[in-house]
């Protein structure tokens, strides 16, 4: 019988993974933030036609909010990255595995949630 099970994969935080991790963050920060540019131009020009805008504006704040939490987040994530010492391992995801389970197995063995670790894209252990 096969059973799901779920699998956590780290990452062992290395100078490159680092820069990418950094990169990740702030280019996902700018594109938040062109959204909220183009969010303003949006406004403008709906104020300009008059139409619906008290409707608007509450929308366009609402949006606004939803970005600049987005933006506070990931602002926190980079601090967080610059404190964190090379070799910490970093949740990167979780997946679910198949797993063979036959009559005799070892219960305990089988129900431990595995890990798996990367280094720089590799598989460098199973846990």
């Amino acid at each position: 019988m096969n059973i799901i099970q779920k699998v956590v994969v780290k990452q062992v935080l290395t100078e490159a993974s680092k820069q990418d991790l950094e990169n990740r963050f702030i280019n996902r920060k700018q594109a938040l933030e062109k959204e909220m540019e183009q969010l303003k131009f949006q406004l403008k020009h709906m104020e300009k036609a008059n139409k619906g805008f008290s409707l608007l504006h509450s929308q366009f704040e609402k949006e606004k909010s939803a970005r600049l939490e987005k933006i506070e987040v990931l602002n926190f994530q980079l601090t967080q990255l610059e404190k964190l010492p090379l070799g910490s391992e970093l949740v990167e995801t979780e997946l679910d595995a198949l797993v063979e389970v036959k009559i005799g197995d070892d219960w305990e063995k089988i129900k431990e949630s595995k890990t798996i670790i990367i280094k720089d894209s590799k598989v460098v252990e199973i846990r």
